[in-house]
């Protein structure tokens, strides 16, 4: 699913002239979290008192991205059937002029219940916003 669109600027340009490594976390985290905010996720989490936590994440560098690109920010999300308290995350950001992919970043997802500090099943309430694009 399409969360978000950016036009990269020069914060995150190294001295090779392209996006940095933390540019690409940047701009996928950001519109995560961005998206998170309006479509009422980040108000849910809040209300459950649960927030994700990423438990370990493997990125790959396809492309390239220059300053003044535009890019676009895809989510998917996955259950974790056998382990009811995992999911997976993958995160891609897509040239938008050329529709390359630039960058993957595929996480092992869970739910950290912020009053006990545990991980905690998926709540059912997060079921539909998490997953429904799956």
């Amino acid at each position: 699913m399409l969360i978000a669109e950016y036009s990269v600027d020069s914060e995150f340009i190294d001295p090779n002239g392209h996006l940095a490594e933390y540019g690409y976390y940047h701009y996928a985290i950001r519109a995560l979290w961005q998206d998170g905010k309006n479509n009422g996720r980040l108000k849910l989490f809040k209300e459950l008192h649960v927030g994700p936590v990423t438990l370990e994440s493997h990125s790959e560098f396809k492309s390239e991205i220059f300053k003044g690109e535009k890019i676009l920010i895809h989510e998917r999300n996955l259950k974790d059937t056998a382990r009811p308290k995992l999911w997976k995350r993958t995160l891609k950001i897509v040239k938008k002029k050329s529709d390359e992919v630039s960058f993957i970043t595929t996480s092992k997802m869970a739910f950290f219940n912020t009053l006990s500090r545990k991980i905690v099943v998926i709540p059912q309430e997060l079921e539909k916003p998490i997953f429904q694009y799956s």
